[in-house]
C-alpha cells in the first residue's frame, strides 16, 4: 500500500490511531522497564511514532469539514496542539528526576485522550464522507 492509496481511500483516521497506539506502547515500555538501554529503546519507539499523527490529522480534519469558515476554525483549534511543548517542558522538572515517572504518566494520559479523540469521530466522519460522495455523484462529478 502506498501513501497515495492511503490519501485517496480516506483511511487517515486509522493511520492516526495506529501511530498513537505505537506511541503509547513506546511510552509504556519507557515507564515500565528497568535498564537504561530498554528505556532509550522505548523512547525511540515513542519518538518515531509521535510525528505520524500530526500531518494526517490536519488532512483528515480539512477533508471532513465542508464549510470553509468552519474548516479554518477547526484547523486553528488543532494548531493549539503546539502548546504541548509548553506543557511538556513544565512537566519534566528536576524534582521528578531521575525517573520522571509522574511526567511520563501524564504524557500517557494525554496520549490516551488523543486515542479516544481519534476513535470517537471515526463513524461520523465516515458518514460525512459517504454523504459527500453521494452528493458528488448526484451532481455528475463522481465516477
Amino acid at each position: 500500500m502506498s501513501f497515495a492509496d492511503i490519501t485517496t481511500r480516506n483511511e487517515r483516521g486509522f493511520h492516526i490511531f495506529d501511530g498513537l497506539v505505537i506511541c503509547f506502547v513506546g511510552l509504556i515500555v519507557t515507564v515500565t522497564v528497568g535498564s537504561n538501554g530498554e528505556k532509550y529503546a522505548g523512547l525511540g519507539v515513542f519518538l518515531f511514532s509521535s510525528y505520524v499523527s500530526a500531518p494526517f490529522t490536519v488532512v483528515w480534519l480539512a477533508g471532513n469539514t465542508p464549510e470553509p469558515g468552519m474548516r479554518a476554525l477547526v484547523l486553528g483549534v488543532n494548531g493549539f496542539g503546539n502548546f504541548a511543548g509548553v506543557i511538556g517542558s513544565q512537566q519534566y522538572q528536576s524534582k521528578y528526576a531521575p525517573g520522571y515517572r509522574l511526567p511520563f504518566y501524564v504524557t500517557l494520559g494525554f496520549i490516551a485522550v488523543a486515542l479516544a479523540g481519534c476513535v470517537i469521530p471515526v463513524h461520523p466522519c465516515c458518514c460525512q464522507q459517504e454523504k459527500g460522495k453521494e452528493a458528488a455523484k448526484d451532481d455528475g462529478c463522481g465516477d
